[in-house]
This record gives C-alpha cells, sequence and structure tokens, in this order.
C-alpha cells in the first residue's frame, strides 16, 4: 500500500469497527459485531503499521497514532482474550473508532533519520503500542470488589503484555544497535520503556504468585497498565520538556 491507500483502508476497517461495537452495544447480531470488531481492528492496525513504514511514521513520538493504537488493540484484545461484558467490548470498539478518526486527521511525525528506515524500530514502537493495548483490555477484568474467580482475569493480560514489552526492547536493541553501534546506548528513551516493561513484569510476577488475592492481582495489573500508558503517551514529550539530550529526537 502506498499514499492515501493507508488512509482508505483504516478509515473503512474503523467504520467497520464502529458499526460491530453498536451491534454489541444494542444486543443485536452480537456475534456477528464480534467478528466486525475484530476483523476492523485487524485491518486497522495492518494499515496504521503499513503508513508507519511507507511515511517513516513513529508512534513513540506521535501521542495520536500511539492512542489509536493502543485502543485498537484493546479492542481487538477484548474479543481475542477472557471476552470481558459485552459493554466493555462495545466501549472499546467506539473509543478505537473515535481514536482512529483522529489519527487520520493528524499530521505525521517522522522518526530521526539514523533509525527512519530500519524495521526494527518500527517493531519495537508498535510491540509497545501491543502490550499497551492487552493491559487496557484487561482493565475490564479487574473490580476492586471481591467477587467469583471469574472477575479477575489479569494472568494471561500481563503474561501477552510481559511477551510484547519483551519483544519491544529486543528490537529496540537490534535498531540502536543498526543505527549507533550498540544495544543500549543509556539514552532516557531507553531507560523509560525499561521501567515500563519493569512495571508490567512485576505486575505479572504478582498475578502469579498472589492469585487468590483478587485485590492484589486487580491492582498490579491496573499500576502496570498506567506506568505503559504514561511510557507510551508522554516518555518522549517528558524528554522535551525537560531538554534532555536524546538521539531518538535527533534529526
Amino acid at each position: 500500500m502506498a499514499g492515501g491507500t493507508e488512509s482508505l483502508v483504516v478509515g473503512v476497517a474503523a467504520v467497520a469497527m464502529a458499526v460491530g461495537a453498536l451491534q454489541i452495544a444494542a444486543r443485536r447480531r452480537a456475534a456477528q459485531g464480534r467478528w466486525l470488531l475484530a476483523a476492523g481492528a485487524l485491518v486497522c492496525l495492518l494499515g496504521m503499521v503499513a503508513a508507519t513504514v511507507h511515511w517513516g511514521e513513529d508512534a513513540f513520538l506521535s501521542t495520536v497514532t500511539a492512542a489509536a493504537g493502543m485502543l485498537t488493540f484493546a479492542a481487538f484484545w477484548s474479543v481475542a482474550l477472557v471476552p470481558p461484558m459485552p459493554r466493555a467490548q462495545a466501549g472499546y470498539g467506539l473509543l478505537a473508532a473515535g481514536a482512529v478518526a483522529g489519527y487520520l486527521m493528524a499530521p505525521r511525525y517522522l522518526t530521526a533519520t539514523a533509525v527512519l528506515h530500519d524495521v526494527s524500530y518500527g517493531l519495537s514502537a508498535w510491540a509497545y503500542v501491543a502490550g499497551a493495548g492487552v493491559l487496557v483490555a484487561g482493565l475490564a477484568h479487574t473490580p476492586l470488589s471481591d467477587g467469583s474467580s471469574e472477575d479477575v482475569a489479569a494472568n494471561p493480560h500481563l503474561s501477552l503484555a510481559t511477551l510484547c514489552l519483551t519483544v519491544s526492547l529486543a528490537a529496540q536493541g537490534a535498531a540502536t544497535q543498526w543505527a549507533w553501534g550498540s544495544y543500549w546506548v543509556g539514552d532516557p528513551a531507553e531507560y523509560l520503556r525499561l521501567l515500563g516493561w519493569i512495571g508490567v513484569a512485576l505486575g505479572w510476577v504478582v498475578a502469579a504468585e498472589f492469585g487468590r488475592h483478587r485485590r492484589a492481582v486487580a491492582w498490579s495489573l491496573r499500576a502496570a497498565a498506567g506506568v505503559v500508558i504514561v511510557v507510551l503517551l508522554g516518555s518522549m514529550a517528558l524528554i522535551q520538556a525537560l531538554g534532555l539530550p536524546s538521539l531518538y529526537l535527533a534529526g
């Protein structure tokens, strides 16, 4: 795909997500709605990834792109992983469709020239987005009140998020090795992304070791989601605001 084709594909997929979410909310043809929601989310993600490759877009530098990708992943995971209540699926679908609409109207943000054409850097960003999305989807399973064992299903979400962020850090290391000759250059962006991985990994350990304590599991997922979302949406803005030197911002 090239030119405006990505935008057309993403736009049509966003409409499919919205239609699917509305069908789920109305409880009419809910099964078809879930299929539409999942398929629309997948196609939408493929279109955004294609745009990343075509335009040299950086999901870490663009809050709109990162938010749209995260919510679209959340909409997909809400169907694919331990499905929550239909209202949560419908909510994720409508939020994702709205975020994608904002993404289509936003300007493009390019990566630093040193890593612009490195596929592993794009993989690093999108793996991080995927991890954030699965954590957002998992929030629908973490009530604070004690309930049945079905109330908390954080383990699958934390496990998959840990895997996604591990892939992200590995791809980031490959990108820095290609661009600057070192797997770790001590960049502030690298430390912040590592902080997100640590937060998710600790949440996964808590969920695994204290699975019977539903409040502990719920709060571990909430904390992990909060850390990852802040890193994904705010780390580069924080680095810029503090005036910290970062190779990822070098022109």
